[in-house]
């Protein structure tokens, strides 16, 4: 039953995060993405489009095996890569 919960979850936040990137791109904006667990784990760079959100809507759906989560991760090569202001919307499960 755990691992039904557990792909639930990881659908639900696939499916809202792609929602937000199909309402960025509505706006003409560009989207990105960054999985991460402990470490970085896939980084697609900002484009526009709607293949951009399809190709973010798939790869959301990648299971993560690990357990550890480090958001300070993240936001370090964040700021490394990112030069402008941008909107960052964090959509992770909890165990």
């Amino acid at each position: 039953m755990d691992q039904k919960r557990a792909v639930k979850k990881v659908s639900l936040i696939t499916e809202l995060s792609a929602v937000l990137a199909f309402s960025a791109v509505q706006n003409n904006d560009k989207v990105r993405l960054i999985l991460f667990s402990d470490k970085m784990r896939e980084y697609i760079a900002p484009s526009k489009g709607r293949n951009q959100t399809l190709r973010i809507r798939e790869i959301g759906r990648i299971t993560n095996q690990r357990v550890q989560t480090s958001i300070n991760t993240a936001v370090q090569f964040l700021n490394n890569v990112v030069k402008k202001r941008m909107y960052m919307f964090l959509n992770f499960r909890f165990s």
